[in-house]
């Protein structure tokens, strides 16, 4: 009985160990290779498209255009923009000119950058013209003389003509008369602009071959140049005054204009002045209003509104260069 025990467990094993060591066995007697399923442990990788808006505001430079940038990229540094009067000082992260930005920096948000701009140090410079002399006698024989000083502003500062005296010299050098407290028409000038000192008076003397000698003082204008727009200007006859010039001023900029002055230089055709005339508003020029004036000159019997070629009008308000 217990030879028989024996003999089945050991046919058990054996069969075991064989089921355990061999193949599968497909439909067709061939083997077949248990299949196994492997872990996939590879990561996938999300692009991350957000992109940022850099502005680039010039601060009244020339116009630069804004860049749209991916997050992580660098802002394409853009060509340098223009200033007149100025120099470009680079770009800024932020308004108060503190830290300088780095364009090799990656964007990670939208970003405002500021440009940076040093003024170019304006200088004074001007040229005094040839004195433009004139004498005649009135009506009732009085003798006048008249001169006209041309002053061109030749640097980059705006200039404010202030008081200049003109010496009347005889051909020989003797002082004959001073004209004094002579002012300058406009005065303020902007660069390249061309003012002048005009004045007449009555003289004592019968020279007629003179020579004037100003003396003129011209400063940097410490306030802006305001000039009001002028039209419908006509030029005619005037029964008294020889002629009158009429036209209309109106107010373009955004300030109420006060104790406004309009002076007229007019001109041969010789480009010679003959003439400076002005008056004053008799009331304050508000913001886009448009008053009509009229102006006569003190006493010009030397010439006609046919000798009249051409001109210029100013209107500006009175203006103290302090």
């Amino acid at each position: 009985m217990k030879k028989l025990k024996l003999f089945i467990t050991s046919v058990l094993l054996v069969s075991s160990f064989s089921l355990a060591s061999c193949d599968f066995l497909s439909d067709d007697g061939g083997n077949v290779t248990p299949k196994t399923t492997e872990k996939d442990t590879s990561t996938k990788t999300t692009e991350d498209n957000t992109k940022y808006t850099v502005t680039f505001d010039s601060k009244g430079g020339s116009t630069v255009s804004s860049q749209e940038i991916k997050k992580g990229e660098q802002v394409t540094k853009p060509t340098d923009p223009t200033k007149d009067g100025y120099t470009f000082g680079g770009w800024y992260s932020d308004s108060y000119y503190i830290n300088e930005y780095n364009f090799s920096n990656k964007v990670t948000k939208n970003l405002t950058l500021y440009a940076r701009w040093n003024e170019i140090p304006k200088t004074v410079k001007y040229d005094v013209g040839t004195p433009q002399v004139t004498q005649w006698t009135d009506s009732i024989n009085s003798k006048w003389i008249k001169v006209a000083v041309p002053i061109t502003n030749t640097g980059t500062a705006d200039v404010y003509l202030d008081n200049c005296s003109i010496d009347i010299e005889s051909s020989t050098g003797s002082l004959l008369k001073t004209m004094t407290y002579i002012n300058g028409y406009p005065e303020y000038i902007k660069p390249g602009e061309t003012g002048y000192y005009y004045g007449e008076t009555t003289v004592d003397f019968s020279e007629t071959n003179v020579v004037a000698v100003p003396n003129v003082e011209v400063e940097k204008a410490t306030n802006d140049v305001i000039r009001y727009d002028i039209t419908d200007v006509t030029i005619s006859t005037d029964t008294y005054n020889g002629v009158k010039v009429m036209g209309r001023v109106q107010n373009n900029t955004s300030e109420k204009g006060t104790t406004v002055k309009i002076a007229a230089n007019l001109f041969d055709a010789n480009g010679k002045l003959i003439c400076n005339c002005f008056t004053y508003l008799e009331n304050n020029l508000n913001v886009g209003s448009k008053v009509g004036f009229t102006i006569t000159p003190f006493a010009y019997d030397d010439f006609t509104p046919s000798d009249v070629a051409s001109y210029e009008i100013y209107a500006y308000p009175t203006q103290y260069n302090w």
